[in-house]
């Protein structure tokens, strides 16, 4: 399960960063965050709006070396809109709602957040398993 990349909204550009790893492995499509100045996919829960970086446009593996040993593209474009599975069944009343991850590749629908405080927006329904999603950067209530 991962995110994939659809668009940016405004017709912008896709962007894309070298970000240090931390001793981790990441797959292609998985969100990272920041944690102690490296990007990780470990411990999905402490991803918050305040230190997401973005989503992985590689597989890197570097759980058998030292932080920062490793770096790993991530599409960091705010106005990006990824298609993301949900980790249950996705209704339409459901769009347009904040939410955490289940993993650092789903989304967990079932968990609406208030004050934007949600890592996710979801944007659209595409089916009962997938939605349209986009990240929320820095949101106010936890920066």
């Amino acid at each position: 399960m991962a995110f994939v990349w659809v668009r940016a909204l405004g017709g912008a550009e896709e962007e894309h960063e070298e970000v240090l790893l931390a001793a981790v492995s990441v797959t292609k499509g998985d969100v990272v965050y920041g944690a102690s100045g490296y990007a990780t996919n470990a411990t999905i829960a402490n991803c918050k709006t305040s230190n997401i970086i973005g989503v992985a446009a590689e597989s890197v593996d570097n759980s058998g070396g030292s932080a920062g040993d490793k770096v790993v593209l991530v599409m960091t474009n705010p106005l990006n809109v990824y298609e993301a599975p949900t980790a249950g069944t996705l209704s339409q009343s459901q769009v347009w709602t904040n939410v955490d991850l289940a993993d650092a590749g789903t989304i967990d629908e079932d968990d609406p957040k208030t004050n934007s405080a949600g890592v996710v927006k979801i944007r659209a329904r595409v089916s009962a398993s997938k939605a349209l999603v986009s990240l929320n950067y820095a949101s106010p209530t936890e920066a």
